[in-house]
């Protein structure tokens, strides 16, 4: 009767672990293609279209691509993958700890997320590789002091879902005086339609 308690006990215990799934932390595992993704920045583009909320966008990407401060329209380099999150904040200093949904409407209200991209295997400077636009789903931001845990559960515009947990620090980046060089409703546009690497 143990010995079938314990065997009971045991399968119980899978059947958890199954349901529950198991993700690990920056790891980006998509159609079976596993990335490492060890390196997060945000970028503040401020208010846009008089929103009330600040525009951040987060980036979580692999170390085959570098990162640029310059302010011209191409920002990355490098072959390799990412995420990027066109997010929405009503803390004008930083990306605000809370949940952000999917906002298909484009409404730039608090915690919400209106566009981004999933880049596997993506050269950012001839724009070869494969890329999925994102379509849905949610983004659990978590910090504790200078160290970030971001969770994203997503939906591509295939229909498939990807998860990942991202943790350590994000730097950030003020990219505000684009917006002062362009019209606003002019580089909101672009930033939804355009890639991400010439925005």
């Amino acid at each position: 009767m143990k010995k079938l308690l314990t065997i009971s006990i045991l399968a119980l215990g899978v059947i958890a672990l199954l349901s529950t799934g198991c993700t690990k932390n920056n790891i980006i595992n998509y159609d079976h293609v596993v990335q490492e993704l060890t390196l997060g920045i945000t970028e503040y583009y401020g208010s846009l279209d008089g929103a009330s909320t600040t525009n951040f966008d987060l980036w979580i990407y692999s170390s085959g691509l570098n990162y640029t401060e310059s302010l011209d329209f191409i920002r990355f380099s490098g072959i390799g993958s990412a995420l990027s999150l066109q997010m929405y904040s009503p803390d004008d200093a930083e990306l605000a700890v809370g949940t952000y949904t999917f906002d298909s409407n484009s409404s730039m209200n608090q915690f919400t997320f209106d566009a981004g991209k999933v880049y596997m295997d993506y050269n950012m400077l001839r724009e070869t590789g494969t890329f999925f636009e994102i379509t849905g789903g949610d983004i659990e931001v978590e910090k504790k002091n200078d160290k970030y845990t971001i969770t994203l559960t997503l939906i591509t515009d295939n229909s498939s879902q990807l998860k990942t947990v991202f943790k350590g620090e994000i730097k950030a980046y003020d990219r505000s005086a684009e917006v002062m060089e362009m019209d606003k409703r002019t580089l909101t546009s672009a930033k939804k339609h355009l890639n991400y690497t010439s925005y």
